[in-house]
């Protein structure tokens, strides 16, 4: 196998930064891809929270007007209450005519259309008192709002869980109740408003949540008191007791999170306020599909566009670095055929100039000696028209594969000079190295006589004259090569198939001459 063996860098055409960096180039490229990925990803993401946030103040401002606005109609309601129980509690009150009996009751009472009674209960749980002037015949010892109040006088103001009226069919209310003190402290009854919970439905449906959102009141234990949209069991009887988690929450006086709607499922952001001195929580979730659909929409064309534009780039990039590497390795072919001799496979002659240059300046720079070999093929002439032109191409193969194969530092080089004649250059040698590599060549061309080899290829001799020399002493590389070529002559008329040494000592004597 023929083997080309060079020194120093091959000559060839002086290429750009970006060339030589080509695959740094493409990496820098790359990672600048992923920055605007993350960078856009980031950027994105925070146009959700964006979202989530304006979301959130708009529903902040709808509760806290809707719990602002509750807060005060529960204290003209108390008024009312209080009216009542004041009157009830005074022993005078009773003996007074029944009009004025009644004026006095109820003249601070609201006529709202809401309000569905107003009514002084005693404590047997009988209406003894109605703004309506006609007693109900009813008892309401067993609810919610009587019992809270004779079990306990510290209570104050009281509202009930929601209830089917016993007095209107079945409508759904809620009623908000104080307690009636006899002198002595004993309970005495308590004084009831009772409200229609169409009242706090139409408070709900005034406001608009969304597709998927929902707007409520909510009591402290977990009962709906209204719901934005509707619940399809009734509001009286939804609760959301079941999720005390959700409930958690909402202790605050205010405040904003994201959970899972512990009645239908859906994702929402809650904003909550509570109504001031009530068990009433106002409640707004918009869903966080509805409010972040438009985030998606943008992201969606923002991010598409920027992976695709990233990619391409990204892409383009990495391509044009394997189109420079094709080129570039197209170029060093281009530069090795150019650079070697086709037949025998080492360097050419046109190599030869350039890297014996390099190889000298390189040897003078650092103090070493080089040698210079001249070989050629003994009477290869003769060779030639005994055997034929393609025996001679092989046997000129045969020299090239010894030289290759003796002269292989990096360093060396190797090159046809021209016809049958070869020439060596060994960086950093002695005298000692080159005879050895030399007389290594010289044996390894002849190499063993048999039969099988003459009839692949007929023996074949070189002689050879070689030179060391350091450049650093002031020769000529020309004497240098001179005295080579003159040694080989002298190996070719002392009988040829030897190898044959030129000194500096035989340059000083051709000076002298």
């Amino acid at each position: 196998m023929r083997r080309t063996i060079s020194s120093g860098k091959q000559s060839g055409l002086r290429r750009s930064w970006v060339d030589r960096h080509a695959r740094i180039v493409a990496m820098f490229a790359t990672l600048a891809s992923v920055v605007v990925l993350v960078s856009t990803v980031m950027v994105l993401s925070s146009g959700r929270q964006e979202a989530i946030t304006r979301a959130r103040n708009t529903s902040a401002n709808v509760v806290g007007a809707l719990a602002r606005d509750l807060g005060r109609n529960l204290e003209v309601y108390d008024l009312s209450l209080q009216a009542v129980v004041d009157g009830m509690s005074n022993p005078e009150v009773p003996g007074l005519p029944a009009q004025l009996r009644h004026e006095i009751l109820f003249d601070r009472s609201t006529t709202a259309a809401y309000i569905s009674g107003i009514y002084a209960v005693d404590e047997k749980g009988r209406v003894v008192q109605a703004r309506a002037r006609l007693l109900p015949n009813a008892n309401f010892s067993d609810r919610d709002y009587f019992t809270v109040h004779r079990d306990s006088a510290n209570v104050g103001l009281f509202i009930s869980r929601p209830y089917a009226s016993r007095l209107r069919n079945g409508t759904a209310s809620i009623a908000l109740s104080r307690r009636i003190s006899k002198d002595d402290g004993s309970f005495g009854g308590i004084a009831l408003i009772a409200i229609n919970l169409g009242y706090f439905q139409q408070l709900v449906d005034d406001i608009k949540p969304g597709h998927d959102g929902i707007a409520a009141i909510v009591q402290t234990d977990g009962f709906i008191v209204a719901r934005n949209p509707r619940l399809s069991t009734g509001d009286n009887k939804a609760t959301v007791v079941s999720a005390p988690e959700f409930m958690k929450r909402l202790t605050a006086s205010s405040g904003s999170f994201d959970a899972q709607s512990p009645i239908d499922g859906v994702m929402r952001t809650f904003t909550y306020a509570r109504v001031q001195g009530s068990n009433l929580i106002v409640v707004v979730g918009p869903a966080l599909d509805d409010v972040t659909a438009e985030w998606k929409h943008r992201s969606l064309i923002i991010g598409t566009l920027v992976i695709v534009v990233s990619t391409a780039f990204t892409v383009v990039v990495w391509l044009l670095v394997f189109a420079v590497r094709q080129r570039d390795a197209a170029q060093a072919r281009l530069v090795t055929i150019a650079n070697t001799d086709a037949l025998t496979g080492v360097s050419n002659r046109r190599r030869l100039d350039s890297g014996l240059d390099d190889l000298w300046a390189s040897a003078r720079r650092s103090g070493t000696k080089v040698a210079l070999l001249f070989v050629d093929a003994d009477h290869f002439k003769r060779y030639n028209d005994t055997y034929g032109h393609d025996v001679g191409d092989r046997a000129l193969q045969h020299v090239a594969d010894c030289l290759s194969k003796h002269a292989r530092r990096g360093v060396d080089l190797v090159a046809r000079y021209g016809g049958e004649e070869f020439f060596v250059a060994l960086a950093d040698s002695d005298e000692c190295y080159a005879a050895q590599v030399a007389e290594a060549v010289r044996q390894e061309v002849a190499g063993p006589v048999d039969e099988i080899r003459r009839r692949e290829l007929p023996q074949v001799t070189v002689s050879i004259g070689f030179i060391v020399c350091r450049p650093a002493d002031g020769v000529d590389l020309e004497d240098m090569k001179r005295l080579a070529d003159e040694a080989l002559y002298k190996s070719k008329t002392q009988g040829r198939n030897r190898v044959t040494s030129a000194t500096f000592a035989d340059l000083l004597k051709e000076v002298e001459r």
